[in-house]
This record gives C-alpha cells, structure tokens and sequence, in this order.
C-alpha cells in the first residue's frame, strides 16, 4: 500500500497515520469478534492484543502516565 492509497470512507491523514505505524490494533468490536486497525485495512477475527500507545496517540491529549481528563466536559 502507498501514502497515496486511500481506504474508502476514511480521511486520507487516518489512512497515513494508520500506514505510517504499520496498522496497529487500536479497536476490539466483541459483537463482530474482530479486531481493527484505525483505517479498517488491517482486520481479524477475534481479539488480538491492542497497541496502547497507538490508542493513545488517537483517544489522548496528555502525556503517558498523566492524570487524564480527556473525556471530562469543557
């Protein structure tokens, strides 16, 4: 895949960011039994050990071991 693929129906920086860290595991969905990288290119079938520090880079602003307050109300 090249920087300039595009995975349909995601924004072309999610599809880089996503090629640029070799489509790490960022999602579970356990009612579809699979696992997902953020683009959805990379997928299998039950769940398979998540990357923690991509799923922080997508969910988190603060640094790594920081008080979060990231989903608390502005």
């Amino acid at each position: 895949m090249t920087k300039e693929h595009i995975t349909m129906g995601v924004a072309p920086q999610t599809a880089v960011w996503c090629e640029d860290r070799d489509h790490p595991y960022v999602t579970y969905n356990p009612w579809l039994e699979r696992s997902y990288c953020r683009c959805g290119r990379r997928q299998d079938a039950g769940q398979q050990p998540l990357d923690a520090s991509a799923q922080h880079e997508i969910f988190h602003v603060h640094a790594p071991g920081a008080p979060c307050r990231c989903y608390l109300p502005r």
